[in-house]
């Protein structure tokens, strides 16, 4: 089935398989082809635009939840978009949506709250403010208190590329988000502790970004206990396979209590696929997960001490490893990174169409699903499923046999994909690099929409 789109004076023409998605998809994937061809680029002067709502050859305004197939006549399917590149926006500097973007990409419970921590975000924005601190304040003089004033347009910072204002504003907000239930221990020695934790959380927030990703409104943002069992196991501190319990209670003593007996937290996510909920680790968990990770590996190191040595001497040399190998942050191409992250949003959508899901580990990929997803692709031949594997684990930064893991989480997953692309489509004069990651792109959320979670 094909969806004809009207945008403007253009048209497109987009395969949808039988017509399971629903129209929320269809503007997403409409956004991507626009700015993929740079179809309207001269008309807006912009490539930052969404589609704010979608119509039928009627003029009647489509339920963004409905499904393609359910608007097919004999004639087929043809809807007209409309987009925008500016919104009215609140004093927060939150943009003001209309009822059909609402309801596309807002109205769920994840989002309600998902809106409800942001309340409570500007909530713990006010008393940074300018708040003096009280002279007899054991904390004056530490680096901690000395907040920085942020901007409105900074309060949530969840992707790629952060300037020196958004680490300011992150660690700001995720302090008082740190409770520290597994420790006990005096506010000077809090005080060394945020020290330390803010000389570094640069690092922290590009580490946590590179498993994490890109935010989007409306979706859970955290990391999961795969995703962290990956990150653990990849700077040799715990070996995934045989230290999962370890790992598990490590993950899981960041939370409150009801949260780990309710089975999930309340950054869970969700599965659109299977409706199957898991844990989400905060940035602010996070860190305190990587402090009791250390204080489990050097018990005789004070909190402050274990915490820079898992930043200096862990964490670190891993980030710098990752950057020199993968794809996304190593290519010379610099359009590579701004292909990946324009499509980021539907390659995750094909990933958990693909993966295996369950309450303790969120999505991850096993290699034969990773092999079918490719083949139903057409990106990968039969006689290729060596060179698939070679992908699969130069994801996993080649190790050694013994320390192969059986999945991969959604950032592998992409540098697969990278990686993959590069071997497989040929280098045609004119071709970048990014070019061919485009094009295996593209094959991948043309693949028809997964009903059965595979």
């Amino acid at each position: 089935m094909r969806v004809k789109v009207h945008v403007k004076s253009h048209q497109l023409d987009i395969s949808c398989g039988d017509g399971q998605q629903t129209f929320q998809w269809l503007a997403l994937v409409i956004q991507e082809r626009l700015k993929q061809f740079k179809i309207l680029r001269m008309s807006l002067q912009t490539e930052n635009f969404i589609i704010t709502e979608i119509r039928n050859s009627g003029g009647e305004l489509i339920n963004p939840k409905d499904k393609i197939y359910e608007h097919h006549t004999n004639s087929g399917v043809a809807v007209y978009a409309t987009l925008a590149n500016s919104f009215p926006i609140d004093d927060w500097e939150t943009p003001r949506y209309n009822d059909w973007m609402e309801s596309g990409y807002l109205h769920s419970k994840s989002s309600l709250n998902w809106s409800s921590e942001i309340e409570a975000w500007r909530n713990n924005l006010q008393p940074m403010k300018g708040v003096p601190q009280a002279q007899n304040d054991p904390l004056k003089g530490s680096v901690i208190t000395q907040t920085t004033t942020t901007s409105p347009a900074n309060l949530i910072k969840i992707g790629f590329d952060f300037t020196i204002e958004d680490v300011d504003t992150a660690f700001n907000l995720d302090w008082q988000g740190m409770k520290w239930k597994f420790l006990t221990m005096d506010e000077f020695m809090k005080s060394k502790l945020g020290d330390v934790i803010k000389s570094y959380y640069s690092l922290i927030c590009n580490v946590f970004a590179h498993y994490c990703g890109v935010g989007k409104v409306g979706q859970r943002y955290g990391m999961t206990m795969e995703e962290f069992g990956h990150l653990l196991h990849f700077t040799r501190v715990f070996e995934w396979k045989e230290h999962e319990e370890v790992i598990e209670n490590i993950f899981s003593s960041t939370f409150p209590a009801e949260t780990k007996s309710e089975g999930v937290s309340s950054s869970g996510g969700i599965s659109k696929v299977s409706g199957i909920r898991w844990l989400l680790m905060t940035r602010a968990h996070f860190v305190q997960a990587l402090l009791a990770s250390s204080m489990q590996v050097n018990p005789s190191l004070s909190p402050d001490l274990a915490m820079k040595h898992m930043l200096e001497n862990v964490l670190l040399p891993f980030w710098e490893l990752i950057t020199s190998k993968y794809f996304i942050y190593s290519s010379p191409d610099d359009q590579v990174k701004q292909a990946v992250l324009e499509y980021y949003h539907l390659l995750k959508q094909i990933f958990h169409q693909y993966t295996i899901v369950d309450t303790k580990f969120g999505p991850r990929l096993s290699a034969s699903q990773f092999l079918n997803m490719m083949k139903d692709a057409t990106l990968l031949d039969s006689d290729q499923e060596s060179t698939a594997v070679i992908c699969f684990l130069q994801a996993q930064l080649n190790p050694p046999l013994h320390l192969e893991l059986d999945f991969l989480v959604f950032t592998e997953f992409v540098e697969a994909v990278n990686r993959l692309s590069l071997k497989v489509i040929e280098v045609y004069s004119g071709l970048t690099d990014a070019k061919r990651i485009r094009i295996a792109i593209n094959m991948l959320i043309d693949l028809p929409y997964a009903t059965d979670g595979k």
